[in-house]
């Protein structure tokens, strides 16, 4: 093994990653990594950075890797990312670059430090502006359960760069500026996850948020990153993995944060279980009363930390989709139409949510006409929030529904193409 290689694998090792997940959160091939690991090849200088990025090596892997050849060739690290992504992929490794600058540094500066900056004159901003960039981040987590990529995506990941601009030279003010990147990471991980289904450079944002997490020592941000990472690996075809993150997220979450997240994070346990089966439902429904705890606390003057909204509604919604998960179809009606009774219309993307899980529940119950009826309903949010995952679910609902010979079939495939076409 070479000395890169071997570093490669202790740091896979230390944070429980597989060949496999890597490959998915770096997007180059599975191949490429176990040759990489094994010392079979070797990388170029910006693969290794790029590694160091997302494993936060702190520069040690770039450290190992050996020099390119002569002839200036790079390595053939396997499939690339497609040429509609190639720009952000690009303006993503340059983040991630700068923010390992950032994150290096001591998350705390000590008394000393701070009057050294406050009399050096460093910093670059003040209290008044670290609000209104708080403020800004509270309302990019909030709208975002209203709007679409097309409109969230580019602001996000603009208050991201700024963010990581500032923050190097923020003196006393670097602690909060380091947890609303973390905040960012997530938001940014979360749209670009569901709303365009670009798992892989979802993956990095959630690398990003992660660390800054970490660096500014944020249990409620900690658990809002995990929560987001079980999702990401349970979408991403590996469950057993995401209700590991989720039952990290939960024990992180013990730890007295926010009720709001600490509620959202049970709840996203609860549906990790639920889609492992029904063995799990006895699990599923112990995290279910364990949010419902949550939500019946006082709730604290500070915003909570997550994306969207979770309330009352939220939760009945998450009861309804794990027990349609869990096969218990009329129960799952049931709650799911209490649940979009409880949901304000601005809750869009939840609304949405909550239709494609009753479509299901009502197909997988015989109940044809019903199914199709909220699979239209969910196309008309998904016309305007235009997310990519729940266009996917109505997707895969089709053929049953086409199976099946009524009419309104035909109806459901031109709305589909309709939709398709203007993505």
């Amino acid at each position: 093994m070479s000395v890169f290689g071997d570093e490669l694998a202790r740091w896979m090792a230390a944070r429980r990653i597989g060949v496999n997940e890597f490959a998915r959160v770096s997007h180059y091939s599975a191949g490429y990594i176990s040759n990489l690991r094994s010392g079979k090849k070797s990388p170029a200088p910006q693969t290794a950075a790029e590694f160091d990025a997302l494993l936060g090596a702190g520069g040690e892997l770039a450290a190992k890797a050996p020099a390119p050849p002569a002839s200036g060739s790079t390595d053939d690290h396997g499939p690339r990312l497609p040429d509609i992504r190639r720009r952000d992929y690009l303006a993503l490794s340059a983040s991630v670059l700068a923010l390992l600058k950032v994150l290096r540094a001591p998350s705390v500066p000590d008394l000393a430090d701070r009057v050294a900056a406050a009399v050096a004159g460093r910093s670059r901003i003040d209290d008044e502006t670290v609000d209104g960039l708080a403020q800004i981040m509270l309302g990019y987590r909030k709208v975002y359960r209203s709007v679409g990529a097309a409109a969230l995506l580019s602001p996000v990941c603009g208050t991201l760069d700024l963010l990581i601009e500032l923050a190097p030279d923020a003196g006393i003010y670097r602690h909060r500026l380091v947890s609303l990147i973390s905040e960012a990471g997530s938001v940014a991980a979360v749209i670009l996850m569901f709303d365009q289904g670009d798992f892989p450079t979802a993956g990095r944002y959630l690398a990003i948020a992660a660390r800054a997490a970490q660096q500014c020592d944020d249990d409620e941000l900690r658990a809002v990153a995990l929560g987001c990472r079980a999702f990401h690996a349970t979408y991403s075809g590996t469950p057993q993995v995401g209700l590991e993150y989720a039952s990290e997220a939960v024990a992180t979450a013990a730890h007295g944060i926010h009720p709001l997240t600490s509620g959202w994070i049970a709840a996203v346990a609860s549906e990790m279980h639920a889609t492992l089966g029904p063995g799990e439902e006895a699990a599923c429904m112990r995290l279910l009363e364990m949010a419902q705890r949550q939500l019946s606390e006082p709730s604290p003057l500070r915003p909570w930390k997550g994306i969207g909204a979770f309330n009352g509604g939220k939760l009945t919604a998450y009861r309804g989709g794990d027990l349609m998960r869990l096969g218990r179809y009329p129960q799952a009606q049931a709650e799911l139409h209490a649940a979009l009774a409880q949901l304000d219309p601005a809750f869009a993307k939840h609304r949405c949510t909550a239709h494609i899980d009753l479509a299901t529940a009502y197909l997988q119950d015989g109940k044809f006409d019903e199914g199709v009826e909220h699979a239209m309903n969910a196309l008309d949010i998904i016309a305007v929030t235009q997310h990519a995952d729940s266009l996917r679910r109505v997707e895969i609902l089709y053929p049953m529904i086409k199976a099946s010979g009524i009419h309104a079939a035909r109806d459901l495939r031109r709305k589909l193409m309709e939709i398709k076409a203007a993505s």
